[in-house]
C-alpha cells in the first residue's frame, strides 16, 4: 500500500499521516491529465465557474486515485471553495463526498464526518438515493473508527436506500463495510459471508482495488477458521 503514496509524502505537515491500515486500498489507474487540464483552461478561460469545479473535482479523484493526495487536496478544496461562493449545490456535495474520502484515507475522521453530513443534507434535499446510498455508506467507513453501534445503523441506512435501485457497486461497497464490521467484533462467520457476496461485483465490474480489499479481509476472516486457505487469499 505503501508504495501508492510514494509521491505524496511532501504534503504539508498540518495533513495528519497517522493513517493507513489493511482497511483502505486505493487503485493506481492512469487517467489522461493533459485533457483535462486543457479542459480545464478552456473553461477558465471563459469563466465558466461551474465547469471549473466539476473539472477540478475530476482532476482530483483522479490524483487520488494515484495516490497522490497533495494533488488531490489542492483540487478538491479548491473545487469546494468554487462551489461555496456561488452555490452549485450538487456539484458541492459531490466535491464534499470526495474530499471526505481523502480526509478519511489520512485519518482526518472528524473532518470526513463533517464533510459526509454536509453532503447527505444536499442529496437529501435534491432526493437522491443513490447518492444517499454511497454517502452512508461512507460515512459508515470512518464511523467503524469511533462507535460500531453507529457504523451499523449507517449501513443499514445505505441498504434501504439502494434497496429500490440495485445498485450492485454500492452493494459491494456495503457488504465490504459489513465485513470490516463483523471482523471488528471477532464474528469471522458473519464476516466471510458478507465479503464473499461482494467480491463477485469486484470482480465483474473491475474493481481492482475493492477487490485486492475484500481478497486481504477475507484473509483475515479465514484465519481462525482455515490457515491455509487464508494464506492463499
Amino acid at each position: 500500500l505503501f508504495f501508492l503514496l510514494s509521491n505524496s509524502f511532501s504534503v504539508a505537515s498540518t495533513i495528519n499521516f497517522n493513517f493507513i491500515k489493511e482497511d483502505t486500498i486505493t487503485s493506481a489507474t492512469p487517467h489522461n491529465m493533459d485533457v483535462l487540464k486543457t479542459d480545464l483552461v478552456k473553461v477558465m478561460h471563459i469563466k465558466d465557474s461551474e465547469a471549473e469545479a466539476t473539472i477540478r473535482r475530476t482532476i482530483g479523484k483522479a490524483f487520488f486515485e494515484m495516490g497522490n493526495i497533495r494533488e488531490a487536496l489542492d483540487y478538491f478544496i479548491t473545487s469546494k471553495i468554487i462551489c461555496e461562493q456561488h452555490h452549485f449545490n450538487y456539484e458541492k456535495a459531490l466535491v464534499y463526498e470526495e474530499l471526505a474520502n481523502v480526509y478519511m484515507f489520512i485519518a482526518e475522521h472528524q473532518k470526513q464526518y463533517d464533510l459526509i453530513l454536509k453532503a447527505i443534507k444536499i442529496y437529501e434535499q435534491f432526493n437522491d438515493s443513490i447518492a444517499l446510498a454511497r454517502s452512508y455508506t461512507n460515512l459508515a467507513s470512518g464511523e467503524k473508527f469511533r462507535n460500531a453501534k453507529n457504523t451499523l445503523v449507517y449501513l443499514n441506512q445505505a441498504k434501504s436506500y439502494n434497496q429500490n435501485f440495485q445498485n450492485k457497486q454500492i452493494d459491494a461497497y456495503t457488504n465490504i463495510n459489513f465485513g470490516e464490521y463483523y471482523l471488528r467484533l471477532n464474528q469471522p462467520d458473519s464476516a466471510y459471508y458478507y465479503l464473499k457476496l461482494a467480491l463477485p461485483i469486484t470482480q465483474q465490474y473491475h474493481l481492482t482495488a475493492r477487490e485486492c480489499e475484500t481478497f486481504v479481509k477475507l484473509a483475515r476472516a479465514m484465519e481462525t477458521l482455515n490457515k491455509d486457505s487464508s494464506i492463499f487469499l
